[in-house]
């Protein structure tokens, strides 16, 4: 069974795609308007995935930006110099394609480090 199969049977959800370029409060405010939106994919100029910020990402550092926030050490560097989404967001991302198998997208989703 091909993806593109499954993908036909599937009702259509709504989703956010945005440049990496994009400012977080550029993204913040698109996550504004599209309150059913749990995530942002972040795609290149030709609309090809290139990672995705999680709500709760971009959420923790809206906030600690505007309070003094309790954070771990790890945390500091992004939150001082993370200006664009591309600064947070995750580029590990299993995806797939239209033609793949269904048994190659699970190989794939196995296969994460």
């Amino acid at each position: 069974m091909k993806f593109e199969e499954v993908l036909d049977s599937i009702f259509k959800l709504s989703y956010l795609a945005i440049s990496g370029k994009c400012s977080l409060e550029e993204a913040s405010e698109k996550v504004a308007q599209n309150p059913q939106v749990r995530g942002i994919y972040v795609v290149d100029e030709r609309g090809r995935l290139q990672g995705y910020l999680s709500l709760g990402v971009l959420i923790r550092h809206v906030i600690a930006s505007r309070h003094r926030p309790h954070f771990h050490v790890r945390s500091l560097l992004s939150m001082i110099t993370a200006k664009k989404v591309a600064d947070l967001m995750d580029k590990g991302v299993v995806y797939a394609q239209k033609d793949d198998t269904i048994e190659s997208i699970l190989d794939k989703m196995v296969l994460i480090p």
